[in-house]
């Protein structure tokens, strides 16, 4: 506890800081008497109060955790619907004009789209410009990816490209 100096002469200033310090010693607490402790109401306070700090953290890391997964699904999507178009620019154009408009990819040999939940790929090959000659040499091509991601909701990416029997670069 707080003690006071000792006053050397009974002046009105030291009447003055008497009463200072009897003020001060009122206001700071003297510490826990022996047989003081918790009672059973503020225990049960204070276990409330960090009860509702815990399901708040809670809450925000199963939901931070969903949107990473979210966010991870959207990227294998991605990288799914582009391992596939650098697949089929790598074949001839006599083989990209003989498949069918609309196919089924497969996930066998596409690893990002065997790792999503319910991923399948569909492939669109039309001529390009929209109702163009299909002897023309020009292809719009289209990727679709669709899953199911961890909230259950059914999700698509589509990714659409141009492929021309001599590339597209100078046109």
């Amino acid at each position: 506890m707080w003690e006071r100096p000792k006053m050397k002469n009974n002046s009105p200033i030291s009447a003055i800081l008497e009463h200072f310090y009897a003020i001060l010693r009122s206001a700071i607490p003297s510490g826990p008497k022996k047989n003081e402790g918790l009672t059973l109401v503020e225990l049960m306070i204070a276990l409330m109060i960090a009860s509702i700090a815990f399901v708040g953290i809670y809450t925000m890391s199963t939901q931070s955790l969903l949107t990473l997964r979210i966010a991870m699904e959207e990227s294998r999507s991605s990288q799914a619907a582009q391992y596939e178009m650098e697949k089929l620019r790598q074949y001839t154009w006599e083989y990209i004009t003989n498949l069918p408009s609309v196919s089924t990819l497969s996930s066998t040999n596409n690893y990002s789209l065997s790792r999503l939940n319910g991923g399948n790929a569909t492939l669109t090959i039309l001529p390009y410009p929209s109702g163009a000659n299909p002897d023309d040499d020009m292809r719009s091509v289209s990727i679709t990816i669709t899953w199911n991601n961890p909230s259950g909701n059914t999700v698509t990416n589509v990714i659409t490209s141009l492929l021309a029997e001599e590339g597209i670069a100078d046109r």
